[in-house]
């Protein structure tokens, strides 16, 4: 696969990602949790997976039973995890500051990739990761927050954590099994964890009052912010490394911020302008061949 267009797929995985907002905010109108937003969106996501693989391939929903385990890890320990976490620490804390700790995430990734796959952490990197990160601090303006609640700093940390174990555990079943596969049964872990939680019965409900708005806002964020960059960056995974494709994420933010500006009428400064610079720097300065 060429490094051009697993970069282009990665880069299209974080903008799907930062449209998010379009859709969750629909669903959280109607009453939905954060909780429950989740349910609706990996659920909705594993069925129209399983639509996909079944008209396409249905050899790829065969698995053995041994390497459950890191769908446990893509499902689990990374989707449900990281937005269980993320969800609670912007109760605890303002959205920024939460959004901000969920990027912490590449700096995870370099150091799982180190560890676990021998990916040197190069003075490169290591400059990118730290223009993306205080890109990430003026694009959400974290400096104008204040931080009051140690759990919520732990949790925030938690998702970063758990975002991060998407990619570590991606790339050890991609030397097994295709993009697709891995794609779906993390949802199905997903939906499989975050069910519980969720209060199945006063979802129900609300499905029930406000179905048009599931089905379209459900559809939406499931489609749009789960199945089509899951299997963009998944995909994109068997052309970069995993901390080229953490650090390239977070253009995510970027598009949330430009998403937030033009449509939901959040405010544009001259601070997010600069933190917008900063990240966009940050991802070509990573992927500029020739510098070490």
């Amino acid at each position: 696969m060429k490094k051009s267009v697993s970069i282009g797929c990665v880069l299209s995985a974080a903008a799907l990602w930062g449209c998010i907002a379009l859709f969750y905010n629909g669903l959280s109108a109607v009453g939905m949790s954060p909780i429950q937003a989740v349910l609706i969106r990996v659920s909705f996501a594993a069925c129209m997976m399983l639509i996909y693989i079944l008209i396409r391939d249905p050899h790829l929903l065969k698995i053995r039973f041994r390497d459950i385990w890191l769908f446990i890890g893509t499902g689990v320990a990374s989707l449900a995890f990281f937005n269980y976490c993320y969800f609670r620490a912007m109760d605890l804390l303002s959205p920024s500051v939460a959004a901000v700790l969920l990027y912490t995430a590449p700096a995870f990734v370099l150091l799982m990739s180190a560890l676990f796959y021998r990916e040197p952490i190069t003075k490169k990197k290591l400059l990118c990761f730290a223009l993306t990160l205080v890109g990430c601090f003026l694009v959400t303006e974290v400096f104008g927050g204040s931080v009051s609640s140690p759990l919520g700093i732990l949790l925030g940390l938690g998702s970063g954590f758990g975002y991060a174990l998407y990619t570590i555990f991606s790339v050890k079943a991609l030397r097994r099994y295709r993009t697709e596969t891995i794609t779906f049964y993390t949802f199905v872990a997903a939906t499989a964890a975050v069910l519980p939680l969720s209060e199945p019965l006063e979802l129900m409900k609300t499905v029930a009052a406000f179905p048009t708005e599931t089905v379209l806002y459900g559809g939406g964020i499931a489609l749009f912010a789960c199945v089509l960059p899951y299997l963009l960056y998944t995909k994109g995974l068997q052309g970069v490394s995993p901390g080229q494709a953490s650090v390239m994420a977070t253009l995510e933010p970027v598009v949330a911020a430009v998403i937030g500006v033009s449509l939901l009428g959040d405010s544009l400064s001259v601070q997010k302008v600069l933190g917008m610079l900063l990240i966009l720097g940050g991802i070509f300065l990573l992927n500029i061949p020739k510098m070490r």
